[in-house]
Parts: structure tokens; C-alpha cells; sequence
């Protein structure tokens, strides 16, 4: 082709091409800035970002901290009551299985009978001695006016007896002057004779008042020593009722099996409704929970890493964590011996309610321990020291 013979280009076409060059220089100042950017970002994330590092454990299982509970019945019996299954979860108090009680029941039932009976009758014995010590009250005041009506009437009978007594003997000396007649000293020792007889007779009744006054507050006192005496011996029947209810109350709940702490079943034997057990008869294990720990065992160079209070997460085996979750724990005690080059790491899992799967004794799994944080710049330069680091047993 001749280029000589090509029309010179339209001034148009020159700009767009002068544009075209203007564009991929502000591309290239672009990507010139965008990889500055890039790389300062880099620099700022690998210098001030932090990434932990994991000890990781394949061997890790969870165990009871203290010994598990055996489930076992204090006393002979049937069955009637079995709520079990194994893996259940159960709370303190909650009652396991329960033991025919029908015969203590009964004995209850009478007991609390013969407590009602008892009480009865000591409140009845109480109304009556409040009734006798009133009456006692009572005829003690009227003894006592009798006594006091007695003494008045001695008193007055002794001095009419003195008074006839002196008159007789003035009648006396006058029939011995002369002065009176025979008759009339006669009748007045008569009228003497009586008034001291009707004296004595007074004084006798005076004494028998008071002997009755006496007679009647022995009485009321023999009286409430029985009633007395009749309460202490209803009290004592009443304190043996109500100890052997308390026996029987004890002796329903010996029948009753209930859970001596939070946990889950982690055995169980032949328990259902109408089977016979003896006492002491192991029936189930009881894995309590709020004991429960992590075991791993690492290799024995992570023992200058671990430390206690270190997060870490267990993720149980044959569940994949995505699906089925993990859960957090802390490390709570690292061993002090390593034993065939691995050490022993005891953890203790944090409480999760939300957890999709339970933790219980005997679950298997792996352990990841966060050992330490450290950021990007550092690894690299880290990783970069272990490649340059000539290995022990290269040739020298």
C-alpha cells in the first residue's frame, strides 16, 4: 500500500486519540494508587491486627470432676414409681423412683388418728381443770365464810357463857348472905350450864368448819394431782405418737429416691414398675453436672504455652461443628509431668443453654486452646526464622 497517496487524518480523529492517551494515564496513576493503598492497608492489618494460634488436641474426652452417685434404694421394696431413662437429664431433689408405701401410709394415716384422739382428750382434761379449779375456787370462799360465820358465833356463845357464868357466881354469894332464895342461885347455875354448853357447842361447829375448809382443799388438790397426773401420762402417749409418725414419715421417705445433685443418668439397670429391689441395690449411675471437665492430652512441647485461664473450644466427635456447634471452655489446670512425651490439660466447660448438644460424661471429642495472638507481620516473620533456621539433624 502507498501510504504517500493517504489523505492526511481529520482533525477529529487527532483529539481521540490525544483522549485516548490522556485516559490510560489516569488508569495507570489509578492502579499506581490503588496498589499503594492496597499495600498500606496490608502494612496497617499485618502490624496492628492480631490472629491466635491454636494448640489443638484429638484426644479429649469429658469426664465427672468428683466421684458419679449410684442410684440404689435405702430399703426393700416394689417398685411403684420409675421415672428414668439413660442420658436423662434430672435437678436436685427431683425423686428417681419411689418404693411401694402403702403399708407405711396406712400406719400414717392411724398414727395421725391417734395424735388427733390425744390432743382431744388433753384439751378436754384442760377444760375440766379449769372447771375444777373454779369450783375449788369457788367452795374455798364458801368454806371460808362458813369458818369466819363460825368463829363469830363461838365468840358470841363465850361471852354469854361468861356473862351467865359471873351471874351464877353472884348468885351464889348472895344465897350465901341470905340475900336470894335457893331457886333463884339454882337457876342461875342453870341458865350458866347452858350458855357454856351452847359455848362449846359453838366452839365444836367452829372446828368442824375449818376441818372441812381443810378436807375440801385437800380434795381440790388430790383433784388436780389427778388431773394433773392424767395429762402428763395423755402428753407422754402423745409424744410417742408423734415420734412414731415422724418414724413412719421417715420410713415413707427412705421409700423415695431422690437426686442428690443436677446431673444426668448415666447408667441404668433393671428399674420398672413392679419389679422387687433390695436395699443397696444398684439400680443407676447419676453423673452430676455442675463437675464436669475436659481432659486433653497435647503433646508435651505445648507445656510452656498452656496456661490456666486460656479459651479454648471442644467440638464433639463424629458431629461436625458447623452443624451441631462447639462448646467454649477455659483452661483450668495444665500438668506438671508430661508421661510418653504427652501432658495433660484440664479444662473446664462454660455453660451453654443454647448448646445443640449436651455435655455429658464419657463424650469424646478434639480440643482447640488458644495459646496465643500475635499478628501477621510477626508470623511472617516467625515462619520466616523456623525456614532459615538450619534443621538439628542437617550434616554438618
Amino acid at each position: 500500500m502507498d501510504l504517500d497517496h493517504l489523505s492526511p487524518a481529520p482533525v477529529r480523529f487527532r483529539s481521540t486519540l490525544r483522549s485516548l492517551r490522556s485516559l490510560d494515564e489516569r488508569d495507570r496513576r489509578a492502579l499506581t494508587l490503588l496498589a499503594l493503598g492496597g499495600a498500606a492497608a496490608w502494612a496497617v492489618w499485618s502490624l496492628a491486627a492480631t490472629i491466635p494460634l491454636y494448640a489443638t488436641s484429638d484426644t479429649a474426652r469429658v469426664e465427672a470432676e468428683q466421684s458419679t452417685f449410684q442410684i440404689a434404694a435405702r430399703v426393700d421394696g416394689t417398685i411403684t414409681r420409675a421415672d428414668l431413662k439413660l442420658g436423662q437429664a434430672v435437678q436436685k431433689g427431683q425423686i428417681l423412683l419411689e418404693l411401694d408405701p402403702t403399708t407405711q401410709r396406712m400406719a400414717h394415716a392411724e398414727g395421725g388418728a391417734t395424735i388427733d384422739g390425744l390432743r382431744q382428750d388433753i384439751a378436754a382434761l384442760d377444760n375440766r381443770a379449769k372447771g375444777e379449779t373454779h369450783a375449788a375456787d369457788t367452795d374455798q370462799a364458801r368454806q371460808a365464810l362458813a369458818v369466819e360465820e363460825a368463829a363469830a358465833t363461838e365468840r358470841e356463845a363465850r361471852a354469854e357463857s361468861d356473862m351467865a357464868a359471873r351471874r351464877a357466881s353472884d348468885v351464889s354469894r348472895l344465897l350465901t348472905a341470905g340475900l336470894v332464895a335457893e331457886s333463884e342461885a339454882a337457876a342461875a347455875r342453870q341458865a350458866a350450864d347452858g350458855k357454856r354448853a351452847r359455848w362449846e357447842a359453838a366452839r365444836l361447829a367452829w372446828q368442824r368448819a375449818g376441818k372441812a375448809r381443810e378436807v375440801s382443799a385437800a380434795e381440790a388438790a388430790s383433784k388436780r394431782a389427778t388431773t394433773g397426773a392424767d395429762r402428763v401420762r395423755l402428753q407422754g402417749e402423745l409424744a410417742v405418737a408423734e415420734r412414731r409418725l415422724e418414724q413412719l414419715e421417715h420410713d415413707v421417705e427412705l421409700r423415695r429416691v431422690v437426686a442428690p445433685a443436677a446431673g444426668t443418668i448415666g447408667d441404668l439397670g433393671n428399674v420398672h414398675v413392679g419389679t422387687f429391689v433390695e436395699a443397696g441395690e444398684r439400680l443407676g449411675v447419676l453423673v452430676p453436672d455442675d463437675t464436669l471437665r475436659i481432659v486433653a492430652d497435647l503433646p508435651a512441647e505445648m507445656l510452656a504455652k498452656i496456661r490456666p485461664g486460656q479459651p479454648a473450644r471442644f467440638r464433639f466427635e463424629g458431629y461436625p461443628a458447623l452443624a451441631h456447634g462447639s462448646i467454649a471452655a477455659v483452661v483450668a489446670r495444665v500438668g506438671a509431668d508430661a508421661r510418653a512425651g504427652r501432658v495433660e490439660v484440664i479444662l473446664a466447660p462454660r455453660r451453654d443453654p443454647a448448646a445443640r448438644l449436651p455435655l455429658q460424661h464419657g463424650v469424646r471429642g478434639t480440643v482447640d486452646i488458644e495459646v496465643e495472638r500475635v499478628t501477621p507481620a510477626a508470623l511472617l516473620l516467625r515462619k520466616a526464622g523456623e525456614l532459615a533456621e538450619p534443621r538439628r539433624d542437617a550434616p554438618q
